[in-house]
């Protein structure tokens, strides 16, 4: 992938664990949401 994108393997590792981790947050954020008795609006 990172020679197919033009960019260093190590750049692309470390998008690949912030899309991971953005995705985590996303996650708990709800989970926080729910428990509060919140709905997410999408």
């Amino acid at each position: 992938m990172a020679a197919a994108e033009k960019i260093e393997r190590g750049y692309l590792g470390a998008l690949l664990r912030l899309q991971l981790l953005a995705s985590g947050l996303v996650k708990a954020i709800l989970q926080v949401d729910r428990r509060r008795g919140r709905r997410c609006p999408l």
